[in-house]
């Protein structure tokens, strides 16, 4: 895969080739709580990236997001969302939790202490990674808290 970016306006432009000789086009996976699932209203980050990429066929985005999920709930997630292929080989990975994890101790049981937040980001990252090690460019990851 490679990552090309340009900038105007004030505005970054990513642009994501698929170097996957059975897939010609780049695959961007988004994984996320709610912020990623509801990401795909209109102007969503989701959205956007949609029509920047899948428009012009560039790029397929798949939208794994999961409202109410913290960072916890999604080291599990992931290892059996990649165990049944339901990721395939993306070239590029986000990872976007928090918004839940912080949710106040005492008050809520999404609530995970911010060690262990750290730890668990560490762990999708490392999920992730050992899921890519067939694709022999590898996988970007891109971490959003």
């Amino acid at each position: 895969m490679e990552l090309l970016t340009s900038q105007r306006n004030n505005r970054v432009t990513i642009i994501i080739m698929s170097r996957q000789q059975h897939h010609p086009r780049a695959q961007l996976l988004l994984f996320g709580d709610s912020i990623t699932q509801y990401g795909g209203a209109q102007g969503g980050f989701v959205s956007l990236l949609s029509s920047a990429y899948v428009a012009d066929r560039k790029a397929d985005v798949l939208n794994r997001g999961y409202s109410g999920y913290t960072t916890r709930m999604a080291v599990p997630l992931a290892k059996n969302l990649i165990k049944r292929g339901a990721w395939g080989s993306p070239d590029l990975v986000t990872i976007f939790f928090g918004a839940n994890d912080a949710a106040l101790e005492g008050q809520s049981e999404q609530h995970v202490p911010v060690k262990e937040y750290g730890a668990n980001l560490r762990a999708l990252i490392e999920i992730i990674r050992a899921q890519s090690s067939s694709n022999e460019h590898g996988v970007a990851i891109v971490v959003i808290s």
